[in-house]
């Protein structure tokens, strides 16, 4: 018997030759038949079940466990998912959406208490996040501080409450008013701290701005040197300052804010830019070249700030990378 299975695993190699002598024509014919029927507009209902079959041996790992993600049969699968599921403005259809939600639900979005942010797939879903929340109409649009709108994310206007009570400013400078709900806000903050005063600047402010002991409202703009130098008469002989650029959001207008600006900024204190997200980021794609764009050519410069993250702890601020203390 030991010698009959010896001969038996000797004859092994031969078997092995022999099936796949058999089997490759077969399958040679079988995507001849599939191309054949590809090209008279799609396969049978037959070719789609025998495929579906063949999927389940796919392997969608290699040895080491690791994602086979740049396999013929895996890109071309990719390649078909897209095409199923992305609509001709290139977005997810509502098929598309059915069959991704289970798998955005399974995103690992935190690791032992601390948030995932190097995941692309974190990365993406905090982006979507912050588009709905600025796209939608409803949101930072009707923000009301004490009935007055004050045009920005909650988020951000916390993260203002912590640097007022943390700094102690004894002046904080706002460019762009509007309608006066942001340095209400600020003012009352000041109130609880008993601290600090606001000057506020706007070409065109909007009417029955809210009045505040605190505050103090000058018209015009915010780079025109009669204004400028109104606000440098208004700088404390001691004490923090705190700059906050939120006029206009166009490139050119808000490098030169920062350049005028940024030297009012005490050491410790922070100048803030203001909506950093549009153009892309992640926000408002056509927008244009704006407050982003103007921040990178002023850090490139000056070397006298620096970038403070956690003030974007919450995930969602519409001033990404805006928060600048100055060393």
């Amino acid at each position: 018997m030991v010698g009959n299975r010896s001969g038996l695993a000797a004859l092994a190699p031969y078997a092995s030759r022999a099936a796949r002598g058999v089997e490759e024509p077969v399958i040679r014919a079988f995507v001849r038949l599939a191309q054949r029927q590809l090209s008279r507009g799609g396969y049978t209902p037959a070719v789609e079940n025998a495929l579906a079959q063949l999927l389940g041996g796919l392997a969608t790992k290699d040895k080491k466990g690791k994602p086979r993600t740049g396999t013929p049969a895996v890109s071309a699968l990719t390649d078909q998912f897209a095409a199923t599921y992305i609509d001709d403005q290139g977005f997810v259809n509502e098929a598309g959406e059915h069959a991704i939600a289970p798998l955005v639900e399974s995103i690992r979005m935190t690791r032992n208490g601390k948030p995932r942010t190097w995941s692309p797939a974190v990365e993406a879903v905090t982006d979507q996040f912050h588009k709905l929340y600025y796209d939608d109409k409803n949101t930072w649009h009707r923000t009301r501080w004490l009935g007055t709108k004050a045009l920005k994310c909650p988020f951000d206007m916390w993260m203002y409450q912590e640097i007022i009570v943390d700094i102690r400013p004894a002046l904080i400078v706002e460019t762009g008013t509007a309608y006066g709900g942001s340095a209400n806000y600020m003012a009352r903050i000041m109130d609880l701290i008993d601290h600090g005063e606001i000057v506020s600047v706007d070409l065109d402010p909007k009417p029955n701005l809210p009045q505040h002991p605190r505050v103090t409202y000058i018209t015009g703009s915010s780079t025109d040197p009669v204004i400028v130098d109104k606000v440098r008469g208004m700088l404390p002989t001691d004490g923090p300052v705190i700059v906050i650029l939120d006029s206009d959001h166009r490139e050119k207008h808000v490098y030169n804010e920062l350049k005028v600006y940024a030297d009012m900024v005490t050491s410790g204190s922070y100048l803030i830019v203001e909506d950093t997200n549009v153009n892309g980021h992640p926000v408002h794609l056509k927008h244009g070249p704006g407050p982003m764009e103007a921040l990178d050519r002023f850090l490139a410069e000056r070397d006298d700030f620096e970038i403070d993250r956690s003030m974007e702890r919450y995930h969602l601020s519409q001033n990404p990378r805006g928060y600048l203390r100055r060393k």
